[in-house]
């Protein structure tokens, strides 16, 4: 992942927003302003942060929350897809077993381990406490990691107004480290800000969600990579195929769907620049392209399915779950940090998730569409999503309707 997720960031004024804003006049370099220097009100973000995960009054230290129920266990194990990652790459961890055991709380001049799951719960919501890790090796993989999974029923609502029920599939990984896009620019390449390989600690943002109707039948993939999600309909832009093969790009760890041959593929910092991610066309400055090697450099992930309680920390946690990479040493940047729970994953706007996926269904041709997503998706916790989303709501359910879903409703 590029970022630890778009909501997350805060912090004070650095002279680095003016040194970079100085390199270019292209009205994309905005975001540095958004992420390295706009501070915000706490209690803006704490609202932001509930309405994603659970209201504070539901909180409780040892409520790790309902399980998935046994008919939605049961459609993750049938649809969990096929992975794939570069061959020598540093694969997927056990977050509680390999990860969790190294990490140390600092808390108001009170330090210690962590240990296990319930000390994470304990400061999930806790802005004043910070993690370190005791060690710090170049790579922590597992021969067959755990692939986090959990799952809930929701309503989509269609153009005319109504609601249909819908099951939500969601599939994680845990990465004990990010790197940077394989091909990036001359100026991301330099490594003038740190390592390209080690961008920051831990990525557990890059998911696989899996969205079927209420007779369990499947019809959209959406794949979180980097800032930004990707829908795919199941009969135009994907087949019916079990299991989906998922690609997992060098380098930055972010999903797509497997290709057959090598393949280079847009992308950005932020999802400001969907147009670019979804086209190709208007490389904006910090535009960069992430690689899926040939099928020979390819290797076959083993992994190991395990349900997550909905209210487990690796979720919900407010807090990052890892250190801080500063710039030099000195500087703070919400790319560089670690990632907060996987639930903290998009704006409230864009809720339930069913939203989320139909909003970044661009249509190609609609430039209309990609120009009002850039204009009003500068501020994450407060966009203005409803223009873009009704057009690709549209186009969303005018192809799926067309692949033979939710045609009689």
């Amino acid at each position: 992942m590029i970022g630890a997720s778009p909501l997350f960031f805060y912090g004070g004024a650095n002279w680095m927003v003016r040194l970079i804003i100085t390199l270019s006049k292209r009205s994309q370099l905005f975001f540095f302003c958004v992420f390295l220097s706009c501070s915000r009100d706490t209690q803006e973000i704490q609202k932001a942060f509930e309405l994603l995960t659970f209201p504070q009054n539901k909180w409780a230290i040892g409520d790790f929350g309902p399980e998935t129920d046994q008919e939605l266990k049961d459609l993750l194990r049938r649809h969990a897809p096929a992975f794939w990652v570069s061959a020598g790459s540093c694969v997927p961890m056990d977050f509680y077993r390999q990860y969790v055991p190294l990490l140390r709380f600092h808390r108001e001049g009170v330090s210690g381990e962590v240990l296990d799951r319930g000390i994470l719960k304990k400061f999930e919501r806790d802005f004043s406490v910070n993690y370190e890790l005791a060690a710090s090796p170049d790579c922590l993989q597992n021969v067959r990691p755990p692939l986090y999974a959990y799952a809930w029923h929701e309503q989509m609502a269609l153009a005319d107004g109504r609601k249909v029920p819908v099951k939500v599939l969601n599939y994680a990984f845990s990465f004990y480290k990010s790197g940077l896009p394989a091909q990036l620019g001359f100026f991301q390449g330099m490594g003038l800000f740190g390592r390209n390989d080690f961008w920051h600690y831990l990525d557990i943002h890059g998911a696989i969600f899996l969205l079927l109707n209420e007779q369990s039948q499947l019809f959209s993939l959406v794949l979180a990579q980097h800032n930004h999600f990707r829908t795919f309909i199941v009969g135009a832009d994907i087949s019916q195929v079990n299991p989906i093969e998922i690609c997992f790009a060098i380098r930055s760890n972010e999903p797509y769907l497997c290709p057959d041959k090598k393949k280079s593929f847009p992308t950005a910092p932020t999802w400001q620049e969907m147009r670019f991610i979804t086209t190709g066309m208007q490389k904006p400055f910090l535009g960069a392209y992430d690689l899926v090697p040939e099928k020979k450099s390819r290797e076959r992930l083993s992994y190991r399915l395990e349900f997550l309680r909905h209210r487990d920390p690796l979720i919900t946690s407010w807090v990052p779950l890892g250190p801080e990479i500063k710039i030099w040493g000195i500087f703070s940047t919400f790319f560089r940090r670690s990632p907060p729970g996987m639930a903290i994953y998009t704006t409230p706007a864009l809720l339930p998730f069913s939203k989320t996926a139909q909003y970044f269904y661009f249509d190609p041709s609609n430039d209309k569409a990609f120009t009002i997503h850039a204009e009003n998706m500068k501020d994450f916790l407060n966009p203005e999503v409803e223009r873009v989303f009704v057009m690709n709501q549209q186009h969303f359910l005018s192809v799926l309707n067309k692949s033979g879903f939710f045609v009689d409703q």
